[in-house]
């Protein structure tokens, strides 16, 4: 048929005249955009019949065709469709860009190749708008036979026949891979961009690089100063956004700066569009793109930042002032023990003139007992803290005194751990809480003691009177005068009982109720003033008695006490002498010194036995029942000496007597200190 092939530079031109105005289409619109006009020109269907039906024959026509896509594309094919989409022609570049063989591929529909994201697009809207006799041109992803996906820019125009009626589509494919990745990255940077830019949490602004002019900004920078559009901003200089108004010099340091590349920053008082100022910081610097300089501007909000900063100062003024002015010593240490911090009380507490003298110590040079700050301190890591644990402290002079700790485990900033904690010293309250123990128990021994004491007077007491009474009675109703003496005889001792019980229950109770006077005291007259008090009673003159006292220093102490003391020991040795003796005695020896003075009571007269030795303190006992008395005699003669704060021990051997020692303190330096 058309084996003349004078018809091919007519192709070529015609072809050629398709690919200027492929040129045109995307210079007057998008890549994406489809062009609704129609090229003037067009290949007549009758050329491309007799090139296809010689394409396949004819080896010359097919390096022809080739030698036109060489003239039209750089990287890329040319291919011919018919009006269904399949592949009616393919150029031999076509397998060196996608890797398949051209004869694989004609007679399918580049959909099978084409991405599945592109296939929509080219079936419901590409190819429709050829169909229609409109020229397009389309960016489409296309798999290469490697698996990985090529972008290409295709041209795409009908062919007409002689009736113009569509016979073909005629498409010219360029590789477009380079530039799609570049445009994609580009287009994803730019996304980026945005969204740091609108997403800031500063006010951000780009100024013009010769004028400081700004020309854009974000969202957060209209809602700072209070612009309602950027429209509002636009054209003012960046100056306008502060209350001070800046000169000639200082645009001047700020522009030398930043074309020095470095990065100028103020905090300024800002001032939004309703002329209500705020506290901002302002940071600038020059952009590093060359084809679009500007400069960054951003401006940060201090208006929070600045309030919490004053309600920081202000809570560490109320907590130093606290922690200067509370009588606690508070304190942080290392978990080793160096010491972080401490009050004044901290110091104050521990004997310290200063802060700096305890700072130098470890916090284990202060308790009493090593071991106990090892057990605090392993309750403080178990339970993260310590309430209320009392513990020995050591004061700077040496002395230990009682401390109240709170300490609580805590966190710094960089994840190492303190120990947190306040001291309060509680010596005075411990003591008191110990002298409270002390006289409640001591109370309770008092409750106990007039226990016995009610139950026991009661019964001395009133057996005296009652045997009076009765005497009384009997001699009422006698007339016989000698009977009647001998009933007043026997009233007179039982009075005389009821005197002495009176006169003990006195001593005891004025043992109990007066405070302890110091006086000096002469030993031998008061013993011998003792004897003489008791010479009345039976029996007594035929005692020896002999006194012998050795005195280095003048003796004090309470003469009441003295006294009664004396007249009990003395008075029980001759009531218990022992008459069937050759010589009765009681010897009185006694020994002082500037400390003590040691006495000595002993006797040979009945003894106490074994059984009754360690009972005879105790009130109301009586170890000889057949002896009158009213038991509280040794009962009173202790509680006087334990008053004295002395001792007594006593020996004894039934029939052979007893001895009682009498260890007393002298409060010769006492009463010498307050004469002072």
């Amino acid at each position: 048929m058309y084996s003349d092939k004078s018809i091919f530079p007519n192709l070529i031109k015609e072809v050629i005249e398709l690919r200027k105005e492929v040129s045109r289409l995307k210079a007057e619109k998008e890549k994406t955009s489809i062009s609704s006009e129609t090229p003037k020109s067009q290949p007549d269907k009758e050329y491309l019949d007799a090139i296809l039906k010689e394409y396949k024959e004819d080896k010359d026509i097919s390096n022809y065709i080739q030698d036109i896509n060489s003239q039209l594309l750089t990287t890329g094919f040319t291919s011919i469709h018919s009006l269904d989409g399949k592949y009616v022609y393919l150029g031999n570049d076509f397998e060196k860009l996608t890797g398949y063989k051209a004869a694989n591929v004609l007679g399918k529909a580049p959909f099978s190749l084409m991405h599945l994201e592109d296939q929509r697009k080219q079936k419901n809207l590409i190819l429709p708008q050829n169909l229609k006799g409109k020229a397009t041109v389309t960016n489409w992803r296309l798999k290469h036979k490697q698996g990985y996906f090529l972008w290409l820019e295709t041209y795409s125009h009908i062919i007409l026949d002689k009736e113009q009626k569509p016979a073909y589509i005629y498409c010219l494919s360029t590789d477009v891979s380079d530039k799609m990745i570049v445009q994609n990255k580009m287009s994803r940077t730019q996304k980026m961009y945005n969204s740091i830019f609108q997403s800031s949490p500063d006010a951000l602004f780009l100024l013009d690089i010769h004028t400081f002019e700004i020309y854009d900004c974000n969202k957060r920078a209209l809602k700072l100063f209070k612009y309602n559009s950027k429209n509002e901003l636009f054209g003012k200089h960046f100056s306008e956004l502060q209350f001070k108004e800046l000169t000639f010099t200082d645009i001047h340091l700020i522009n030398r700066r930043i074309n020095n590349k470095k990065i100028w920053t103020a905090e300024v008082k800002c001032v939004d569009s309703n002329g209500n100022f705020f506290d901002g910081m302002m940071g600038m610097q020059k952009g590093e793109n060359p084809d679009a300089p500007f400069i960054l501007l951003r401006i940060t909000d201090l208006t929070k930042i600045k309030k919490s900063q004053t309600l920081i100062h202000e809570q560490e003024q109320l907590i130093s002032s606290i922690s200067e002015n509370v009588n606690e010593g508070i304190y942080r240490s290392k978990l080793s023990g160096k010491l972080i911090y401490v009050n004044k009380a901290f110091a104050k507490i521990f004997g310290y003139d200063n802060i700096d003298e305890v700072m130098k110590l470890n916090a284990a040079q202060l308790y009493a007992h090593a071991a106990q700050r090892e057990e605090i301190t392993s309750k403080i890591h178990k339970l993260g803290i310590l309430n209320n644990e009392e513990a020995l402290f050591l004061h700077k002079k040496g002395y230990q005194f009682w401390g109240l700790l709170n300490c609580k485990l805590s966190r710094g900033e960089k994840g190492e751990f303190y120990f947190d904690g306040a001291i309060k010293d509680i010596t005075e309250s411990k003591n008191y809480q110990n002298r409270l123990e002390l006289q409640n128990e001591e109370l309770i021994e008092v409750n106990n003691a007039l226990d016995r004491f009610v139950y026991s007077a009661s019964h001395d007491l009133r057996a005296p009177i009652a045997s009076s009474l009765g005497l009384i009675e009997i001699a009422l109703k006698e007339d016989n005068i000698n009977t009647i003496k001998k009933y007043l005889t026997l009233k007179n001792k039982s009075l005389k009982k009821l005197d002495n019980f009176i006169s003990d229950i006195i001593d005891y109770s004025r043992n109990t109720r007066l405070d302890i006077s110091y006086e000096e005291i002469n030993l031998q007259m008061m013993i011998e003033n003792a004897f003489e008090t008791y010479n009345y009673i039976e029996n007594s003159s035929l005692i020896q008695k002999e006194i012998n006292i050795a005195i280095d220093e003048e003796f004090y102490s309470d003469k009441m006490r003295l006294n009664i003391i004396f007249n009990n020991l003395l008075s029980n040795a001759i009531k218990y002498a022992n008459l069937y003796n050759n010589r009765p005695e009681i010897i009185v020896e006694i020994e002082v010194n500037n400390r003590e003075a040691i006495i000595e009571i002993r006797d040979n007269g009945l003894g106490i036995s074994a059984k009754h030795l360690n009972k005879i303190f105790d009130m109301f006992y009586r170890a000889h029942p057949d002896k009158k008395g009213s038991g509280l005699g040794l009962f009173i003669v202790q509680e006087a000496v334990q008053k004295l704060k002395g001792s007594i021990q006593v020996s004894s051997t039934e029939n052979k007597g007893s001895t009682f020692i009498l260890t007393l303190p002298n409060m010769v330096t006492t009463q010498t200190h307050n004469l002072t």
